[in-house]
């Protein structure tokens, strides 16, 4: 994806990171907008890798962000995780909520991750306000 991205020719700058694990190579307060696609899950990435989003956006800047409505109990304590520190954020003033939406047809089909069988998802956006 990286190697197609570069051939465009519209990106500056684009790093291959390993969310959650290694710090993200860009500054603080640098983008208008962050986006992150179906890797909210505790296989891809831990609930703290959003903070590190709002870090890298500028103040006013939006984050956006999706997920697979994984309906096994580790896909509903994940939720409830992501949904406490999302809260945790705004109670420290670091972000404000914009939408959550629920998609109902998140993949276009259904497909099977262990027992469970995945399609509905949510969207999550929001500003960071410092």
């Amino acid at each position: 994806m990286l190697e197609k991205a570069r051939l465009t020719g519209l990106y500056q700058d684009l790093h291959q990171v390993r969310l959650g694990t290694e710090p993200l190579p860009v500054n603080s307060g640098e983008f208008d907008v962050v986006t992150m696609a179906g890797c909210l899950h505790r296989k891809y990435v831990p609930v703290e890798v959003i903070r590190e989003l709002c870090q890298v956006a500028k103040p006013g800047g939006l984050v956006a962000m999706t997920r697979v409505d994984d309906q096994t109990p580790d896909g509903a304590s994940f939720a409830k995780e992501l949904q406490r520190e999302m809260e945790l954020m705004e109670e420290e003033g670091l972000r404000k909520k914009r939408e959550v939406l629920q998609v109902e047809h998140y993949y276009a089909e259904h497909y099977q991750l262990g027992d469970a069988l995945l399609g509905s998802g949510t969207a999550y956006l929001f500003q960071k306000t410092l």
